[in-house]
Formats: C-alpha cells, structure tokens, sequence
C-alpha cells in the first residue's frame, strides 16, 4: 500500500492508502522482512512440480563427492 503525505506548514496531510500492485498468491514471513510471490510465466510450459523432502542431507552426504 501507498500514501501520498503533505507535510506543508505545520499541517500533515494524508490520502487514502491505495495498493501498489495487484498480487495473486502471496505469503509474508512470519517476521514481516519477506514475501514469496507466486508470478505466473507465459512462456514456460511446465507440468509437473518436483519436491526434494531432506535437501539437507542429500547436500551433506554429496559434499565429499
């Protein structure tokens, strides 16, 4: 969101907020510092999505390699 603010004089003036930009799916971290948003890519044509469960330790045990 956005405000346009007057600070003229000894006056403050505001307007009513109004939003930056339109967002579909979007997700604040709990801290308030992130935000993943989804963005749709017209040229890619993916499928499927692949999800890595323990990356961590697929990293670990391939750091000798």
């Amino acid at each position: 969101m956005s405000a346009r603010v007057s600070t003229a004089g000894d006056v403050f003036r505001w307007e009513p907020p109004q939003p930056l930009f339109a967002l579909g799916m979007a997700g604040i971290a709990p801290d308030g510092e992130r935000f993943l948003v989804q963005v749709p890519n017209p040229e890619s044509r993916a499928q499927e999505i692949h999800v890595e469960l323990n990356w961590f330790e697929v990293l670990t045990a391939n750091k000798g390699s």
